[in-house]
């Protein structure tokens, strides 16, 4: 991973002004420069928007503010090796950056046996295992799980899009949606649920 990127106080203060969908297209363009070229220019763009969210991500998955940036120094480097194997056709960059995030968490937890992280969150069920010996396989899981989330009713996959791609609390997307925190809970639910059907189907 290139060195001399910028503090997380010169990252607090990054303003962005692009809408959500010109971002998302921005940002898997330059992670298909890093992919195909090694960019570093491409990567500190992608160092600039997500490391502020990974943080977050973890910070309300239960890390301190010390660890939530030791693993998220750990998941940008990650991006940077396994860049070879995004492909945009499968899943946009924000899914695919989240789901590095969500797979390299629960390899944490798993080690830390002091984690108070509870692995059965809903926030860290849909998870597809990335392995660097196993490119073909990673690429078909990533196809499948982008195809369930498409599949999904509406209103769960806003739920879902609220936590798991701007990593919101439930009771933020609550409040974003204009729904009781419950009905949140309960539209998580039913999405893991057919979420993980359609993985196990596809098997």
């Amino acid at each position: 991973m290139p060195s001399g990127l910028r503090s997380d106080q010169d990252l607090d203060r990054k303003r962005f002004t692009r809408p959500a969908a010109d971002q998302t297209a921005a940002h898997s363009a330059a992670l298909e420069r890093l992919r195909d070229n090694g960019d570093k220019a491409a990567f500190e763009e992608l160092y600039v928007y997500f490391a502020p969210r990974l943080i977050v991500f973890f910070e309300r998955r239960g890390l301190d503010r010390r660890r939530s940036q030791e693993i998220m120094q750990d998941v940008m480097t990650k991006i940077w090796e396994k860049a070879p194997l995004f492909d945009s056709s499968k899943a946009s960059a924000p899914t695919w950056i989240f789901t590095l995030a969500r797979n390299h968490l629960i390899d944490v937890v798993r080690k830390d046996k002091r984690s108070r992280i509870d692995l059965t969150d809903p926030a860290l069920a849909p998870s597809v295992p990335v392995s660097p010996d196993q490119s073909l396989q990673e690429k078909d899981r990533s196809a499948a799980l982008q195809r369930a989330i498409l599949a999904l009713p509406a209103d769960q996959a806003a739920v879902l899009t609220g936590i798991y791609i701007d990593g919101l609390k439930q009771s933020d997307v609550a409040q974003r949606l204009g729904i009781p925190l419950n009905t949140v809970k309960s539209r998580l639910r039913l999405a893991i649920s057919k979420i993980r059907t359609s993985l196990e189907a596809s098997q």
